[in-house]
């Protein structure tokens, strides 16, 4: 028993060291709640933002940190008597995070950009409003020039239109260095920005050209002066998302979905300019079917990471824009009737991709938080079926220019949240806790579920699997024979502490995992 204590302890140091990371998670809290946004923390936790609606669908922002086993760390609600909304976050070099939204003030219909400041342990350090009469939108937030930090979205308080591009600049306490609006008389959201080498890119939609919504840049200097703006003549409708600065090549990348271009009625889209915003290239990416970017962030690689509709539909783009993998990865059970449908993507430093946004489950129709954490390729281990034909059209636009007016405004007002605590419960849908890689070990792969866990055996001839499982105490609690090749075992009354499963395939291989109960 001292021995089989010894080799259990050396195969949990290995596995510890050489585990994927591989996660697919729920968060409910008995009401509808959303993610939105993602940062992660100096030490590679999760900080997952997202929104919380009562049963009048009044809001709150949640913010939780996510652990590397999908476990809550901590998790608050800030508000006060408004509703407030999250939409983006962002880490600071002193270890803290912003988080953009909006917040109606009592019953306002119309709300203000909201930010504020929290610690790495979810503490207020203050937060802000920022708007005026009208309605005040916020999308994108970013580290701006000289630790100032930048907020684009949307505004009709102020501008030429209905609403027009709106960028907001800040001083790290978070007061007002300078707000501007671009646009014309029609419509224009912004939903991505993005720094140069002099200053800012925002990137959106025009709804303001015929009866088309077509995808809509600007580009400005470090103290909000127009410096151009482009629109891309579409013959139907494209929107932006995300946006790219090279500075090494001086270009921009844009992306989003587009109705013009492609093989279905939307399909996911990249285009390439020069710095001043002339077209070098463009590229769709889809099936004959619905396929709409939501989300899209820059890889280390040089390429782009982007997720949409519908669920989960992740794609991988070199910076040549040719496309590398794409999966989509669905909540289970298939057959569920609703989308899920992710707002934000974000490559990790050690290579690994997090995809967060909603979902609702056929169970209860509730809203619920779904994140999805994989390999830097993209593999999907036990999450959904890849069931999209995805095709790639080259297809030919031209880029021009637009009259945009530029107009100045803003107000900021320090604003008293309240901090509550939250009661996110996390559902764990997929949990590989070890996958054996070496080629002495059997392609076997433990997943951990509620009340047990599933063994997948990827080679036929390795069934039946015969195995045990241990404490780490050396102490034998279950053991077991599997014939098929997905197979659920469930262990009731299991403490919640490091288990070792163990055992032998058909063919003689052998395979071990450690095992955390939930």
């Amino acid at each position: 028993m001292k021995n089989l204590a010894l080799i259990i302890a050396g195969l949990l140091c290995y596995l510890v060291a050489g585990a994927q990371s591989v996660l697919q998670f729920r968060y409910q809290d008995g009401q509808r709640v959303e993610g939105v946004a993602l940062a992660e923390a100096a030490n590679g936790d999760i900080i997952m933002v997202g929104n919380y609606y009562n049963a009048t669908l009044e809001s709150d922002i949640v913010v939780a940190r996510i652990g590397s086993e999908g476990q809550v760390i901590w998790q608050y609600r800030y508000g006060n008597t408004s509703t407030e909304y999250a939409r983006d976050i962002i880490s600071g070099a002193d270890g803290q995070f912003v988080v953009a939204g909006e917040v109606h003030q009592g019953n306002a219909e119309v709300g203000d950009i909201l930010i504020f400041k929290i610690d790495e342990n979810g503490n207020l350090t203050w937060a802000r409003t920022y708007g005026g009469a009208g309605a005040d939108l916020a999308s994108d937030i970013l580290p701006g020039k000289n630790g100032t930090i930048l907020l684009a979205g949307a505004s009709n308080s102020f501008g030429s239109g209905n609403y027009d591009f709106y960028a907001i600049n800040l001083n790290a306490a978070g007061e007002l260095n300078w707000a501007k609006t671009y646009g014309d008389t029609g419509l224009q959201r912004c939903f991505a920005a993005d720094t140069t080498d002099t200053g800012y890119i925002l990137a959106g939609v025009n709804d303001g050209i015929g009866q088309s919504q077509r995808a809509y840049a600007c580009r400005i200097d470090d103290q909000g002066q127009l410096l151009w703006s482009k629109t891309l003549d579409g013959a139907d409708d494209d929107w932006l998302f995300g946006v790219d600065y090279r500075p090494e090549e001086a270009s921009i990348v844009f992306l989003g979905y587009s109705s013009s271009f492609g093989a279905g009625q939307l399909d996911n889209f990249i285009y390439k300019t020069d710095a001043n915003g002339q077209l070098l290239w463009q590229q769709t990416y889809g099936s004959e079917h619905i396929d709409f970017l939501l989300t899209a962030t820059p890889s280390a690689d040089g390429g782009y990471l982007t997720s949409g509709g519908e669920d989960f539909y992740t794609t991988k783009i070199n910076g040549d824009g040719q496309l590398d993998w794409y999966y989509q990865y669905r909540i289970r059970p298939p057959e569920s009737p609703f989308r899920d449908l992710p707002a934000a993507i974000k490559e990790w430093t050690d290579g690994s991709i997090v995809v967060l946004g909603k979902t609702r489950i056929i169970e209860d129709g509730a809203t619920q938080i779904y994140l999805v954490r994989v390999p830097g390729d993209g593999s999907r281990a036990c999450l959904g079926d890849d069931e999209i034909n995805v095709v790639q059209i080259e297809a030919s636009a031209i880029a021009d220019s637009v009259i945009c007016f530029q107009n100045s405004g803003g107000e900021s007002t320090l604003l008293t949240l309240e901090r509550s605590n939250s009661q996110l419960t996390g559902i764990d849908l997929c949990h590989p806790v070890g996958i054996n890689t070496t080629e002495t070990l059997s392609p076997i792969a433990l997943y951990s579920v509620a009340d047990g866990f599933s063994l997948n055996a990827a080679r036929p001839e390795d069934l039946p699997l015969t195995f045990r499982v241990a404490d780490l105490a050396g102490r034998e609690i279950y053991n077991g024979v599997q014939s098929e090749s997905h197979q659920t075992h469930f262990l009731t009354h299991v403490s919640k502490s490091w288990h070792l499963v163990y055992g032998r395939s058909a063919t003689g291989r052998i395979f071990s995992f450690k095992w955390l109960p939930f």
